[in-house]
């Protein structure tokens, strides 16, 4: 399993990735600077389960009609506050700064384990 961590403020990151290894230590944690190198990354992996996504404000308009998260990540949280342009896709989640531990760690519970 992959979860991606795309995030401007290095100290974010490490939070996210602390909680989420103390979650499920099993899942694999990629943290990426910014939507360009989420796009290379995503070429190479496909798809991933679950993305934490924090950009800069002018790429924030850009985050809902993003293909590479649309297509290639089965559940996305943006951690900014933004105001979509319509109702959320399925799979799709808001949870604005600061950071809530519960909020992340329920995100990262609702991964579902490969079978066996």
């Amino acid at each position: 399993m992959n979860v991606l961590i795309v995030e401007r403020v290095p100290l974010v990151a490490q939070d996210l990735m602390e909680i989420i290894s103390e979650c499920r230590p099993d899942v694999a944690v990629h943290i990426l600077r910014g939507l360009p190198q989420m796009n290379a990354f995503l070429g190479a992996l496909e798809t991933a389960d679950l993305a934490f996504v924090g950009v800069e404000a002018e790429q924030r308009a850009r985050l809902f009609a993003h293909e590479a998260l649309r297509q290639g990540v089965k559940r996305v949280v943006i951690t900014d506050r933004v105001t979509p342009p319509g109702p959320l896709a399925p799979g799709w989640f808001i949870e604005p700064r600061p950071i809530v531990p519960e909020a992340v760690r329920r995100h990262v519970q609702a991964l579902v384990a490969p079978a066996a």
